[in-house]
Order: structure tokens, then sequence, then C-alpha cells
């Protein structure tokens, strides 16, 4: 599904707020711990993604989310603020 992009169209009836990200042991992403990715579930390894970003087209592994504050990207020579 889309769910990331606010410009792609979701199928009628689809809602952002209920959809959960399956694992490819079939379990949604909340059923896996959230620092080992372990499924208390199925005994699977760790969360392996069963969709791609609709952005990029890869795996949800591939991507790396990262917290940054207002020093540490003006140190980085990052912009701050409105973009």
């Amino acid at each position: 599904e889309e769910v990331g992009e606010w410009w792609l169209p979701r199928r009628r009836g689809f809602n952002v707020h209920q959809w959960k990200a399956k694992c490819r042991c079939g379990r949604a992403h909340d059923e896996h711990h959230p620092a080992t990715r372990r499924c208390a579930g199925s005994g699977c390894g760790a969360f392996v993604s069963a969709f791609c970003c609709v952005v990029c087209e890869q795996r949800w592994e591939t991507h790396e989310t990262v917290a940054e504050g207002e020093q540490e990207r003006r140190a980085a020579g990052r912009p701050v603020g409105a973009a």
C-alpha cells in the first residue's frame, strides 16, 4: 500500500492508521520486538519486510532513520529551519 507519500492515490476505504507493515513470516510489524526485531509469534529471526519503498523501490531494511538536532545539522553544514 502507498502509506508514505501524500500525493499517491490510495484505494477506496484504505485507512493509513490501521495499516500494519508485514514481515515475510506473515505477521505485522508490531508483533516483532522493536529492538531485536525478533517475532514473538512465529519465531522468525528478525523482521524482514514483505514490501518495498514507493519512492526508491528498496526494502525497508535498506533505509535508516536519522534524528538530528539543529546544532548537529549546523555543524555538518546541513540546512536548518524552513526548507
